[in-house]
């Protein structure tokens, strides 16, 4: 029997931040739950993580607003900027600068290891870390990822030393527009590692209610001082915190809650066999984020461990969540995606009808493509008959690995 002492049977912060959200602000309001799952988020830590035989589960949730210019993306995000602007999110909890470098964000991660990025125009940040002019900004994408995994350590070497991290746990909510996406030049490298990491909502115009301007009431500015007592309310509660002595006899996660878990893993199966093959990178992470939504639920109701309650609400959550990254992949990266291997296919097989022969690794090096992309594109152009790979000569008299050579046939084009 799964007990629990502390639990309270109401939603303290999030289901009162929705309420009170949808009924102030005239953005999208789909938005909110997002804002309001990262603002718990924060507040928690990795002493919260879940611990599996596969991998490791922490609840920092990453929130992504993907919406065009003019829904309001700063709107729903303003209570949660001013929150941390004010110190009403705990100190410990650092809110990264607007503007903040590479180099900056590992040295203020050194310095501050729980921290909070909010950035409603990230697409700044895509659009520098994918150019070879912004050579300050390369790797970004590739650091933010790998520390938002939290690992126990994460190191950096920056000009004349190395930056260490002692335990980060980064959660972050950002905003951008689909055409900032589209037009960055890294968008295959994006779809596999990055946008997978984050829960997405989408909005448009249309979505936004009219609602006549009116007076700060009263009644509202009450309700968001218990608001933010809530939050201070979960932080305290979790500061410090252990399953083993958080008030469960279950710890961490009750079996009920495991079963639930575990059941979903077929439907997510399913979804990988016959959903495109860039939604992949997105259910293969089901357990990530579930677990994530899970932790956060469990700390809205100050819980000392998982719940069954807690993981089919994380299960709910999540497929709203999945529908709209698909969105995302549909509507807007699926074509372009397509369309930029198509591309890329084209100009690969016109330099090597071009140069008449080429090894792999100067088409690598000339169009600066990964070993597997390189293989995907030759792949293609043989299939269609466009070219031949033969085993050439070792690169030197010396030996060392031979070379392939790619000659271009013609083949039956079209």
């Amino acid at each position: 029997m799964y007990i629990d002492a502390h639990r309270l049977d109401d939603s303290l912060f999030l289901d009162p931040y929705v309420e009170l959200m949808t009924d102030r602000l005239d953005c999208p309001p789909q938005f909110h739950p997002l804002v309001a799952t990262v603002a718990v988020s924060s507040c928690l830590n990795r002493e919260l993580g879940v611990f599996f035989d596969q991998s490791d589960f922490f609840p920092n949730v990453l929130g992504l607003i993907v919406s065009e210019s003019g829904t309001r993306k700063s709107t729903a995000m303003r209570p949660l900027v001013s929150m941390a602007n004010l110190r009403i999110l705990p100190e410990e909890v650092y809110l990264m600068p607007y503007d903040v470098t590479p180099e900056r964000f590992v040295d203020i991660l050194a310095e501050h290891p729980q921290a909070l990025f909010l950035n409603d125009e990230f697409g700044h940040f895509l659009s520098r870390s994918s150019s070879r002019r912004q050579s300050y900004m390369t790797g970004f994408l590739q650091m933010m990822t790998h520390i938002t995994d939290c690992p126990l350590h994460y190191s950096r070497s920056l000009v004349g030393r190395e930056v260490v991290v002692e335990k980060p746990y980064l959660t972050a909510l950002l905003g951008l527009t689909p055409e900032v996406l589209l037009g960055t030049s890294s968008l295959l490298d994006v779809l596999q590692g990055f946008l997978p990491r984050f829960l997405i909502v989408t909005g448009s115009i249309e979505d936004m209610p009219n609602r006549p301007l009116r007076p700060l009431r009263g009644i509202t500015s009450h309700r968001t001082d218990i608001l933010r007592q809530a939050l201070a309310r979960i932080y305290k509660r979790y500061q410090g915190f252990s399953y083993a002595t958080g008030g469960c006899n279950e710890a961490p996660i009750s079996k009920d809650a495991l079963s639930t878990l575990n059941a979903y893993r077929k439907r997510a199966d399913r979804r990988i066999r016959r959903e495109p093959p860039e939604m992949r990178p997105f259910h293969q992470r089901w357990a990530y984020h579930i677990l994530k939504l899970a932790i956060v639920r469990m700390a809205d109701h100050l819980g000392g461990g998982i719940s069954d309650e807690d993981m089919k609400w994380a299960t709910e959550q999540y497929e709203l969540y999945v529908k709209e990254a698909r969105k995302i992949i549909e509507k807007y990266i699926l074509a372009e995606v397509r369309g930029r291997d198509t591309v890329r296919v084209e100009r690969v097989k016109q330099y090597i009808q071009e140069c008449g022969e080429v090894t792999r690794r100067e088409l690598a090096r000339h169009f600066n493509l990964r070993i597997d992309e390189l293989g995907r594109i030759l792949t293609t152009l043989e299939e269609a008959g466009v070219i031949e790979t033969f085993q050439g000569p070792p690169p030197s008299e010396r030996g060392g690995r031979p070379s392939y050579v790619i000659k271009y046939t013609g083949g039956e084009e079209g």
